[in-house]
């Protein structure tokens, strides 16, 4: 399953008038595993295709127990700063739009996240991907 997280339209001004670029960010999810996709092009179609290519070494299978994580993880990236903190069964994913937009693909049901400093959206959907990581490590 694929799907478009974010998507940038940048114009710069030269001599033959203005010159669009898009970036665009998605999430390819697989058998349970995530991989994040970024796609930069001078049109919107090429960046999309772009970010739908993937590479299996970046796949991350983050382990859960009872559709929560087992402790409270810390990311930053920038100026942002990102927590997930496990929660009891039937809280749902009480999370930022882009945080629940890429933890709806994995089995993690059950979560409380905040983001402290700056809500830059690439920053928080790369810091979302740091912690998936360090889950993943942390369990194996």
């Amino acid at each position: 399953m694929k799907e478009i997280i974010f998507h940038r339209r940048t114009c710069f001004v030269r001599k033959g008038g203005r010159n669009f670029k898009y970036c665009v960010f998605s999430v390819i999810s697989k058998n349970n595993q995530l991989c994040l996709g970024q796609g930069k092009s001078k049109t919107f179609t090429e960046a999309v295709i772009k970010s739908f290519k993937y590479k299996k070494a970046n796949l991350i299978n983050p382990k859960t127990i009872n559709h929560t994580i087992t402790t409270e993880v810390t990311s930053k990236v920038c100026k942002t700063k990102l927590k997930l903190k496990p929660c009891n069964q039937a809280h749902g994913l009480r999370a930022n739009n882009i945080v629940r937009n890429i933890l709806k693909h994995t089995k993690i049901k059950n979560i409380y996240s905040e983001i402290l400093g700056s809500k830059n959206k690439i920053n928080v959907i790369k810091a979302t991907f740091k912690i998936l990581k360090q889950i993943n490590k942390n369990e194996n």
